[in-house]
């Protein structure tokens, strides 16, 4: 089971919380006001790059976690 809802719904919370808007982090993104709306509204996941850009402009960083452990079979 993926977490993204909760993880763009805690960077939108962040971003909202900091008062800043779309349009200023679209320009420190290099990405569109709709893209960032599909990412916040819609629940549209972000590349990689994307998040990791949007959680540094926020001031939060992504952090990998090890859930339980469960045999590797290939």
């Amino acid at each position: 089971m993926t977490n993204y809802p909760k993880i763009l719904n805690q960077l939108r919370q962040r971003r909202l919380d900091m008062g800043a808007n779309r349009n200023s982090l679209n320009t420190i993104l290099g990405q569109s006001r709709s893209q960032i709306q599909g990412w916040e509204d819609k629940g549209i996941v972000p590349t990689a790059t994307s998040l990791i850009k949007w959680a540094d402009a926020l001031n939060m960083d992504v952090q990998l976690i090890p859930r339980e452990e469960k045999s590797w079979t290939p």
